[in-house]
Parts: structure tokens; C-alpha cells; sequence
């Protein structure tokens, strides 16, 4: 009998240190997804700033106005950049739980489809400051500016619709690793205090921890 408890305690343990680190791995490539996206939404942001200026100080009508707007549109996304940045290389690779690492994966993938919403709405309102452009030929300078705002929105909506395609799905590429990983295997306390202990096996995907069917329990 106490080689049966010997035996079930390295086990377990193997099976925790196991699991510990798959999650360790699955989330510090998380982390690393979102410092990479922060790092380009970043470059992105700088590269507009610096091109907005100088294309402000050196260009006349609804190019002038493209400009304009695209240093107003980046002075925006620099006061989300830089926490982003800054949170996303202070974010906690390891030690997560399960339920914790399935909340960050989560909190992440519906940041960036809020966001998704969001672009579309940029890009469609850019499209309408460009067909009332059209509608008033008589007013050029509002003219111009109408058209440089809407092809600023077209081209800010559509780069970041773009960018919140691509972390969407790599975010959710990782994230369904978390499903392979708990698939195979759980090891959990049960009966009084949790001193005893099962191992459950899980069939299919269909089935979350807490569904779990059980292969053998001791």
C-alpha cells in the first residue's frame, strides 16, 4: 500500500510538472504574440507620426489634409501604445493556472475584436467623408479637407483591420493548444479534504476539464 501511495505521488507530480510547463510555454508565447503585435502597431504609430509631419509642412490640399489627419489618427494610437507596450512586456509568462491561462487567451482574442468593430467603422467612415467630398464641389477647401480625412480614415481603418486580423488569429492558434494540452490528461483531488486522487482522461474535444470522463481513479 505504501508503495502504491509512492508510486501515485511521483505520478502525480510528474504529471503536474508536465502540465505546469506546457502552460508556462503556451503563455509566454502569448506574451510574445502580443509584444510582437505591440512592437509593430508601435513602429506603425512612429512611422505616421514622423510621415504625418512631415507631409503636413511640406504638401498642400487633401494631400496636405491625409496628412493631417493621419498625425491627428497616430497621436491617438501613441497613448494606447505605449502602455500596450509597456504592459505587454510586464505581462506574467508563467505560473498561470489553467482557468487563468483560458482568461488571458480570451481577454486578448475579444480586445481584438472589439477592435475589428471598431475598424470597420473607421474605414466606413472614411468612405463617407470622401463621398461628401464629391458633394461639395463648391466649397474646395472643405472639399479637400473632406477627401484627405476619408482616404487618412480608409488607410488608418484598413491597416489596423488588417493587424487585428492577423493577432486575432494567432492569438487563437495559441490559445487552442490549451484544448490539446487538456485533452490528453487532468490529475485531480477528490472525496474528503482532497486526499485522494483521480485521473481523468478526456475523449474528445467536446469535453472541458470539469466534463472530464474518468480512465481510472484510486
Amino acid at each position: 500500500m505504501k508503495k502504491l501511495f509512492v508510486f501515485l505521488f511521483i505520478f502525480v507530480t510528474i504529471c503536474t510538472n508536465e502540465a505546469q510547463t506546457s502552460l508556462d510555454e503556451i503563455n509566454q508565447t502569448r506574451c510574445k504574440h502580443s509584444l510582437n503585435g505591440m512592437i509593430a502597431f508601435s513602429s506603425w504609430t512612429g512611422a505616421n507620426l514622423i510621415a504625418g509631419t512631415v507631409g503636413v509642412l511640406t504638401t498642400k490640399g487633401a494631400t496636405q489634409h491625409f496628412f493631417e489627419m493621419n498625425l491627428y489618427f497616430n497621436a491617438v494610437n501613441l497613448g494606447l501604445a505605449i502602455p500596450g507596450l509597456v504592459g505587454a512586456i510586464k505581462a506574467k509568462r508563467t505560473g498561470l493556472s489553467f482557468e487563468q491561462s483560458v482568461k488571458e487567451v480570451q481577454k486578448v482574442k475579444t480586445v481584438y475584436l472589439v477592435n475589428g468593430v471598431l475598424d470597420v467603422t473607421y474605414i466606413t467612415a472614411g468612405f463617407l467623408l470622401r463621398e461628401m467630398s464629391q458633394n461639395n464641389s463648391n466649397d474646395i477647401q472643405l472639399k479637400n479637407r473632406l477627401a484627405g480625412y476619408g482616404n487618412a480614415l480608409i488607410v488608418q481603418g484598413g491597416f489596423l483591420l488588417l493587424y487585428d486580423f492577423i493577432e486575432f488569429g494567432v492569438h487563437a492558434i495559441n490559445g487552442k493548444r490549451l484544448d490539446q494540452h487538456w485533452d490528453k490528461i487532468s490529475v485531480r483531488p477528490y472525496g474528503v479534504y482532497g486526499l485522494g486522487m483521480s485521473v481523468q482522461y478526456n475523449l474528445s474535444h467536446m469535453h472541458s476539464p470539469s466534463q472530464a470522463i474518468p480512465f481510472s481513479s484510486f
